[in-house]
């Protein structure tokens, strides 16, 4: 793969992509979230139009580790590293010892997995990290406190910064629930920089609260409106000409003012003068023809007794300095809530990005959820990597940032055979049981060369041709292996890439090794070549033939089912579109997609003619039932074609588009 891709996107076991992929001391900001050992599943939430069945779930993760094998040889590796493991990454005998006294205090339990397994990973983390770079790790309290011994071993003490402590939701009602504790409403962010030395620092500031303004700005500027307070004009130390008498005047004894004309030398009986000298041994803090600038400037506001004070006006103040209590972002909702269950708010990650980076810098988040620490390293102009270990997340992320950024076009990686994600500690990590969203259509073409319930070729012949109808554009995606992938002669040049996806299946081998695999992964990554969710959140067993379900928008305030039935086997037959049929009945779809690893029989094609054509009340014609292969969508010679207004948009949360262009000058990673 070209080193110099912008961002990436990675589907693996991120312990084995940053091995394979990251190279030491090239990532500025590392950020995590990882699963919290609470033992939880976490459902994900698919958008349903209104009227519809209410929103389908879909088990995204569970965060649970156990002891077995896995845990062992990760637990060895970190104890008796290997010699190639000492070379990439030194050796550290503190993290040896530590985690030996954690083992023989919990003994070989699920916690110790979970601590196994982050230690590893923070072992590369570290190695990634540049001298001048930060890490924050996300967490609850279920296991921060061993996590932070865990830090203060890689890490080492020294470079402990801060621990953050952010507010996520309101007060809990827990006395209602028998709950014999305080509730908890915060979570825990660590802060470690690589080294003890100099680290990327730039300060960010929070609003006054209302009280501390009512305090100390509690003075108007008369002509502006402007809120100000006074600032002492005198200072400690001597230099310059800053011992000399300022000279004021008053009518009234009360009010007075710069005496800039002199006109103490010639007095006039009803005015009082002064010459006024800084307090004790004070001197003034600025020079007189300073002095002399801010009065004109009308910066200078004087005290009963005569003193000057500076103006500081509220306006220019930057605010009170970021401490480490977070009370200011809520958690995310509304518009932005794109239904994942630990989606944390994207203020929250902005903060800590605008914190410890600056443009152009490279920002990891090796645990990406649904992508909301990439989504703020591209809105802020750095670049980054994300990985995860669910289909479902690479394949949400990744519309996220198409929909958010409409600038980006996703690059794809070397066509060859994805290899499966190594499993962590005793087959945990964050162990997807089903997979994903998918893409928003948003490209055209496709249909039927020959027999249009087919719907391969070059040309339009599935139906009528119309460019108000839904294609499903040709998926991205890219390996994952023991080195650096090749680049396709196919693709466009690097310079034109917003973001590449890597270790999705990306051909037949590597879909096919994905089905057997799990048929369960392959079905639900399947139905993102289609834009369909899985149905009924993708729950194991009788699925009555269908596996994916898409609401197209076929007219105003109209939405229809659109059913996917997805085959993996080599042995396929007509009878399964038949089955189709009574499925598009029972579900009264009005269109059926059959997504068949295996190329169809000729009675298959037949009987997917013979179920008529749909016709919409805007985009014409399109056939009932349209076969399409697997083969065929990667490599976009085939395109499932729909009516749909909407986009995809009733079928998947879109995330809110981001305001401006690309940002210029963000350069190659790696450079």
């Amino acid at each position: 793969m070209n080193e110099k891709t912008k961002n990436r996107l990675y589907y693996g076991d991120n312990l084995h992509v940053l091995r394979d992929h990251v190279p030491a001391e090239s990532v500025d900001l590392i950020y995590l979230d990882p699963p919290f050992n609470s033992k939880r599943d976490y459902n994900l939430l698919f958008k349903t139009p209104k009227g519809m069945e209410s929103d389908a779930q879909i088990t995204a993760f569970e965060d649970s580790w156990h002891w077995a094998q896995q845990a062992e040889d990760e637990f060895k590796e970190i104890v008796n590293p290997s010699a190639e493991l000492r070379r990439l990454r030194g050796s550290n005998t503190d993290v040896a010892d530590l985690m030996q006294a954690l083992r023989s205090f919990l003994k070989e339990n699920d916690m110790l997995a979970y601590l196994t397994m982050m230690c590893n990973r923070l072992l590369e983390l570290h190695r990634v990290l540049k001298p001048t770079g930060s890490l924050y790790l996300h967490c609850d309290p279920t296991a921060s406190h061993y996590l932070k011994l865990v830090l203060d071993g890689v890490f080492g003490k020294e470079n402990y910064r801060s621990e953050i402590n952010w507010k996520r939701s309101s007060a809990h009602n827990d006395a209602k629930q028998g709950r014999k504790q305080y509730g908890n409403i915060r979570d825990t962010i660590f802060f470690y920089t690589k080294s003890a030395g100099e680290w990327k620092w730039n300060w960010l500031f929070t609003n006054y609260d209302i009280s501390y303004i009512e305090d100390f700005y509690k003075y108007t500027d008369e002509t502006s409106g402007r809120r100000y307070r006074m600032g002492d004009l005198t200072a400690a130390k001597t230099g310059g000409d800053t011992r000399y008498e300022w000279r004021v005047k008053s009518k009234n004894g009360r009010n007075w003012e710069a005496d800039l004309d002199e006109e103490w030398k010639t007095p006039h009986p009803s005015v009082e003068y002064k010459g006024l000298l800084p307090y004790g041994k004070r001197i003034w803090a600025y020079s007189r023809d300073n002095m002399l600038s801010m009065e004109r400037e009308g910066r200078i506001v004087y005290a009963g007794s005569g003193m000057p004070n500076y103006k500081r006006y509220l306006d220019e103040m930057p605010g009170v300095p970021l401490q480490n209590n977070w009370e200011d972002i809520r958690p995310a909702s509304g518009d932005e809530f794109m239904g994942y269950p630990t989606q944390k708010p994207l203020a929250l990650l902005e903060r800590i990005v605008s914190a410890s980076s600056n443009k152009g810098d490279v920002v990891l988040d090796p645990f990406c959820g649904c992508g909301t620490a990439v989504h703020a390293a591209e809105k802020l102009g750095r670049r980054w990597i994300g990985i995860d270990i669910t289909h479902l997340s690479v394949s949400l992320i990744e519309k996220r940032m198409k929909n958010a950024f409409p600038y980006l076009d996703a690059g794809v990686g070397a066509k060859a055979k994805a290899p499966p994600p190594q499993p962590s500690p005793a087959g945990g990590g964050s162990k997807a049981n089903s997979a994903e969203g998918g893409s928003r259509a948003n490209s055209a073409g496709g249909g039927s060369k020959g027999d249009p319930a087919v719907g391969r070729s070059k040309e339009e012949s599935a139906g009528n041709q119309n460019k108000n109808a839904t294609e499903t554009p040709p998926p991205s995606g890219g390996r994952l292996g023991g080195g650096q992938a090749d680049t396709a002669k196919s693709l466009p040049s690097q310079e034109h890439i917003g973001f590449e996806v890597i270790g999705t299946p990306q051909d037949f081998d590597a879909a096919k090794d994905l089905a057997d695999r799990d048929k369960y992964q392959f079905q639900f990554w399947a139905c993102t070549l289609v834009n369909a969710q899985p149905y009924k959140g993708g729950k194991k067993g009788a699925d009555g033939g269908v596996d994916g379900i898409i609401y197209a928008e076929v007219g105003k305030s109209k939405t229809e089912k659109i059913v996917v039935s997805v085959k993996a086997g080599a042995n396929i037959s007509n009878g399964m579109i038949r089955d189709l049929k009574g499925a598009m009945e029972r579900e009264k779809a009005i269109m059926g997609l059959f997504v068949t690893l295996t190329s169809p029989t000729k009675p298959m094609v037949t009987e997917a003619v013979a179920a008529g054509h749909y016709q919409s009340p805007h985009h014409g014609d399109f056939p009932k039932i349209q076969i399409l292969t697997i083969e065929g969508l990667l490599s976009g010679m085939e395109r499932a074609k729909y009516p749909d207004m909407a986009q995809g948009e009733q079928t998947f949360k879109a995330a809110k588009t981001e305001k401006g262009k690309a940002k210029a000058g963000q350069g190659g990673l790696f450079e």
